[in-house]
């Protein structure tokens, strides 16, 4: 364990102090500059925030996979938005919209399909990939036979 003498100990904690007030100054602006779109990807992207929850492994793939597509679903709605009114009524309007919800959360739901679905898929198209090559090299191991002999399927010392 390090020793620090006071003098670097109240330097860490301004330097700490300084990051904590640069954050909060940051996190102010975006609010302010960003209050739309940060409603519109608060309440998007909730699925996202529960898959991240639920997900108990080390790698997120679950929360990577609902959080990807959720993304891809919230998109059209901040593109909307942006390229309309960017106001806190614009965003409170584009959220009451049923049909935008329902794209935002079906697109989180297609994040869980992918999320269950492919690694069988994946499974599946390896096992007929290994057994295809089992078969081609039966297939060239009974051409081998028939040119050398049957001593050559044997094991040695047999």
């Amino acid at each position: 364990m390090e020793n620090k003498n006071p003098d670097q100990r109240s330097q860490g904690k301004r330097r700490g102090s300084m990051g904590t007030f640069w954050f909060l100054v940051t996190a102010l602006l975006l609010i302010t500059v960003a209050l739309p779109s940060i409603i519109i990807v608060g309440v998007g992207m909730l699925p996202s925030i529960v898959a991240y929850i639920v997900d108990n492994s080390k790698e997120k793939y679950a929360a990577l996979s609902v959080s990807s597509m959720n993304f891809c679903g919230v998109f059209p709605a901040l593109y909307n938005i942006w390229t309309g009114s960017h106001s806190f009524d614009g965003a409170i309007s584009t959220l009451s919209d049923p049909f935008t919800l329902m794209i935002m959360y079906s697109a989180a739901g297609f994040g869980w399909l992918f999320f269950m679905s492919i690694p069988t898929i994946v499974s599946t198209f390896l096992t007929v990939m290994a057994q295809h090559r089992i078969s081609h090299l039966r297939g060239i191991q009974k051409h081998i036979i028939a040119e050398w002999g049957e001593e050559v399927s044997q094991p040695p010392g047999h």
